[in-house]
């Protein structure tokens, strides 16, 4: 019952922004209600594999189609994915959003001996919140309270706030974050050091955050330990902004050829 009131809530922080979504394919697209633009989302986003709440925040944050026929006229070659150590080693398709993020997250968990961790991506469309893409090893009572992060004392927000990683070593002697209910769903959980890095492009954006948790506190990981998570980090960074430069305007593309009422041949 409680994983069933979760997942609600989930949902219900999601359908605001698909609800945005629709009203602007709507007016865009002259379109005859909101049956008929979740229509046109959900076919994008099934046939480019970008998750719907991924596209409609794509929607509600990109600039209006330049053009009848093209969204984006002048796109032409798609750079390719980022050279980086990460995605070498990475055998999937590297524009499945959910396997790519498993597998750093997977990799983060492995390079930092921890026993848990969570992946939170910003998003555009909720004024840069942490939005959660991928978490193992804790219960639904944390992923709730960290769903859609905003505000420190969580430690994802603090990565993100100071462009640099942030050390809890004993989550019950951090105040702040032991009487916040991310803290508390924390130690519910079992979870009692925790180590966040930010997600940094070359431009010194942060784009989001990869956060370790312990069931032991004390000090962890070490400076080669450390060090590996920036790279990863990094890598990650490189990857997410190819892939919001990509497969999501692929995706915005397909929306806009595959309109209700347009003429495949472009007239």
């Amino acid at each position: 019952m409680r994983c069933e009131v979760f997942g609600l809530r989930a949902k219900a922080r999601t359908a605001g922004l698909i609800g945005i979504a629709q009203g602007m394919l709507i007016a865009r697209y002259d379109l005859p209600g909101p049956e008929a633009a979740f229509a046109l989302l959900r076919e994008g986003s099934q046939q480019r594999n970008v998750p719907l709440r991924v596209l409609a925040s794509a929607v509600v944050t990109a600039p209006p189609p330049q053009s009848d026929d093209e969204w984006f006229p002048g796109r032409g070659t798609h750079a390719p994915p980022p050279d980086t150590a990460f995605l070498r080693s990475y055998a999937g398709d590297v524009t499945d959003r959910r396997q790519v993020i498993g597998a750093a997250l997977d990799t983060a968990i492995a390079v930092a001996e921890a026993d848990a961790g969570e992946v939170h991506f910003t998003d555009p469309a909720q004024d840069h919140a942490l939005s959660l893409e991928a978490h193992r090893g804790l219960d639904a009572a944390y992923w709730d309270e960290v769903a859609l992060v905003t505000d420190p004392p969580v430690p994802g927000a603090l990565a993100q706030s100071r462009l640099a990683p942030v050390e809890v070593p004993d989550v019950a002697a951090d105040e702040p974050l032991a009487a916040h209910p991310a803290g508390q769903a924390l130690l519910a959980a079992g979870s009692h050091a925790v180590y966040s890095v930010p997600l940094i492009t070359p431009e010194r954006y942060c784009t989001g955050t990869l956060t370790l948790h312990r069931n032991d506190s004390g000090t962890w990981p070490g400076t080669a330990r450390r060090a590996e998570l920036l790279h990863l980090a990094s890598d990650v960074a490189a990857w997410r902004s190819w892939y919001r430069r990509t497969v999501v305007l692929d995706a915005l593309e397909h929306l806009h050829q595959h309109r209700p009422g347009r003429d495949p041949n472009g007239r």
